[in-house]
Parts: structure tokens; C-alpha cells; sequence
């Protein structure tokens, strides 16, 4: 229904799914999302923010042997264009207490106290660059 609806979209590796406005019983998980696609190698969730802007997850798709192992250096990147924008980020770095991007190396996300400001087709391009290289 999601793909239908237009809010799933897949270029360059990278399955881009947009759960604005999605109720959380109608939301797949990621491996619904990599069923869908399968080939992609990492996956950004798009969804909104309660207090304005957007809220990102991304993700390694564990069950394609060609994806990444480590998806660190693509929220650093990330970590790096946010801090760009200036506060509430506090560091261009993606680790606690940075207010910023981070996470794990299979997934991870953008700050959880505010909207980041990043738009979708940045966020996906970074990873997109990720995932060509890696």
C-alpha cells in the first residue's frame, strides 16, 4: 500500500520510505521495507518530527551480503552537514551529547530533540554515496 501510495521510492541502493502521517499500526518494519526491495543495500525512514522539521532513521539491510558493514561514517557525514545549520546541534560529530546525529554502526539516526534540518533527497544522496563506494 505504501509503495501505491507513492511513499516508497529506491535509486542508487537506498530504499527511501516516507512515514509522514503513516499511523504506527500501518508502519513495516525494516525487513517489510527490504522485502519490497530487496537489492537495496541501506534504507532512510523519513518521518516528522513532533516539535517541527523531520526525524530520519538509516539503516544497513543485514540481509544483503553486499551491504556495508558499518554505517558510522555516513552519520558522521550527516553529524557534519547538521552542525552546519548551527544549533541546537552542539558538536559536528556524531556521538552522545553532540545533540546530533548518531547511533550504531547497523542504524542510526537524527537528533532526537529536534527537527533536523536536513532535507530527504541530501540525507538519501549521502548514504546513496555511502553505499556506491562502500
Amino acid at each position: 500500500a505504501l509503495a501505491d501510495a507513492g511513499r516508497l521510492h529506491a535509486a542508487g541502493g537506498v530504499l527511501v520510505a516516507d512515514l509522514r502521517g503513516v499511523p504506527a499500526r500501518a508502519r513495516p518494519g525494516p525487513a517489510a521495507l527490504y522485502d519490497w526491495r530487496p537489492d537495496c543495500l541501506a534504507s532512510v525512514t523519513v518521518d516528522a518530527h513532533p516539535d517541527g522539521g523531520l526525524r530520519y532513521t538509516v539503516g544497513r539491510n543485514a540481509r544483503a551480503p553486499a551491504a556495508p558493514s558499518d554505517i558510522s561514517s555516513v552519520l558522521a557525514t550527516l553529524a557534519r552537514a547538521e552542525f552546519a545549520h548551527g544549533p541546537p546541534a552542539r558538536a559536528p560529530s556524531a556521538t552522545p551529547g553532540s545533540e546530533n546525529w548518531g547511533g550504531r554502526k547497523e542504524v542510526g539516526g537524527s537528533p532526537w530533540n529536534y527537527g533536523s534540518r536536513l532535507p530527504v533527497e541530501e540525507v538519501a544522496g549521502v548514504v546513496r554515496g555511502f553505499v556506491g563506494s562502500g
